[in-house]
């Protein structure tokens, strides 16, 4: 029994190379839950005719699966849909500064400072010593100030507003610092292809860390209602094993939403869209007191099982099916008409085609626009009992956009960019 709680969920990039255990995590999450774990019973037994039970065990196909449940932050939603559906393109809207003063003065060595600017790009703090290119410090993408050159400085910096701290300076002493700001926009859509990046699923368990390698997403789900946006994982990959170097220490957790990060996103953060397809669109946030969105890739892993090794040898992917539910006020039958494709009633007319859009709104920390251009309404049920409030529930699909050939696009502008 561990005397300490550490679970996390740290994602390492494995993009191509399906085999690979990835060797650093690209950010962790502070996960609620996780099943993530080795198969039940991966082994073959024979009983042949010598008695009444199995004679011999060997090994059988291996293969991990398993869940986690976290709750949203904006900060790394662009690396977890880059998994999730494959394809990103990235506009860099950032502008580097050189040379701003950092001074501390008479019997200072500790301080709070404001740089210029706010939405400090991660990674991209560099502390100089005055007029000279000898870097004495830095931050490591997730808040915290780290020394360079034994220099003793650290503390803590806060991305989204430029709120600075530095402890170990030296008194009466001017410093430089270069950092860009501004942020990144990341464009996602869903692949064609049926290979998805493979990720390192790297899952701290109290005592050690257990690193599932070869990982696709078969399914990922996003919902609110009045509450913390859940996302929740399926997960499926090729092997597990312990970490070489054991758990990541608390203090050194690559996590976004740490002490001076973002704070995880909530209902309030949110607005829901909702027009026809090709029209405009209103916001219908008001209306809505409970949404959910779930991806679901189809992943095969278990069945890419071969000759002359018990684990796969790839994992792919299948149908992409983008599907959800809403719980709308009831205040006219607009939506049923849509449903039906006639005003008067159930038709043969083809149904009306929807759209919709998702914003989750995190301020300076950036911002997710999730949009569907063709949505067919599955069911638009009004009912109610005794005297409860009437309500629209409705459940739909995303139809493939031709002309965009994704069935949803997501936009997501934030304070980090990284390689694929």
């Amino acid at each position: 029994m561990s005397d300490e709680i550490l679970r996390y969920l740290a994602w390492g990039l494995q993009l191509v190379d399906f085999d690979t255990k990835a060797v650093a995590p690209l950010f962790a999450t502070d996960i609620a839950s996780t099943d993530l774990d080795s198969p039940d019973s991966p082994q073959l037994e024979y009983q042949g005719g010598s008695g009444r039970s199995s004679i011999r065990i060997v090994p059988g196909p291996y293969s991990i699966s398993g869940s986690a449940e976290w709750a949203m932050d904006v900060s790394m939603m662009h690396a977890i849909l880059y998994l999730l559906m494959g394809d990103k393109t990235t506009v860099d809207n950032t502008t580097p500064v050189t040379d701003e003063d950092i001074s501390f003065g008479v019997g200072e060595t500790a301080k709070a400072f404001s740089l210029v600017n706010t939405q400090i790009i991660r990674g991209s703090f560099l502390l100089y010593d005055d007029g000279t290119t000898d870097l004495i410090a830095h931050d490591d993408g997730f808040g915290r100030i780290l020394e360079d050159a034994a220099s003793g400085f650290s503390g803590w910096i806060d991305y989204s507003t430029g709120d600075l701290y530095l402890a170990g300076g030296t008194a009466e002493t001017d410093y430089d610092a270069d950092y860009s700001h501004g942020t990144y926009e990341h464009t996602l859509v869903a692949t064609s292809q049926n290979i998805l990046p493979y990720f390192t699923a790297m899952v701290g368990k109290d005592i050690d860390q257990q690193d599932f390698v070869g990982c696709l997403f078969n399914q990922l789900t996003m919902s609110v209602e009045a509450e913390f946006i859940k996302m929740q994982a399926e997960i499926k990959g090729k092997n597990d094993s312990l970490a070489a170097g054991g758990l990541i220490d608390q203090d050194e957790l690559p996590i976004p939403t740490g002490a001076h990060g973002e704070a995880q996103r909530a209902f309030h953060d949110m607005a829901l869209w909702l027009g026809d397809s090709g029209g405009a669109l209103s916001d219908t946030s008001a209306k809505c007191n409970s949404l959910s969105m779930t991806f679901n890739n189809g992943a095969d892993v278990e069945g890419q099982i071969a000759l002359n090794d018990r684990f796969p040898t790839r994992g792919r992917v299948g149908k992409l099916e983008v599907s959800g539910a809403m719980s709308l006020e009831f205040d006219s039958f607009d939506l049923k008409k849509d449903f039906w494709g006639d005003a008067a009633g159930a038709s043969n007319n083809n149904p009306t085609e929807k759209a919709i859009r998702i914003i989750i709104d995190s301020g300076d920390w950036g911002d997710i626009q999730l949009d569907m251009t063709r949505v067919n309404l599955g069911k638009v049920g009004i009912a109610g009992s005794g005297v409860e409030e009437m309500r629209q529930e409705i459940t739909y699909k995303a139809l493939l956009d031709l002309d965009l050939g994704t069935p949803i696009t997501a936009i997501v502008n934030n304070l980090h960019d990284f390689s694929t």
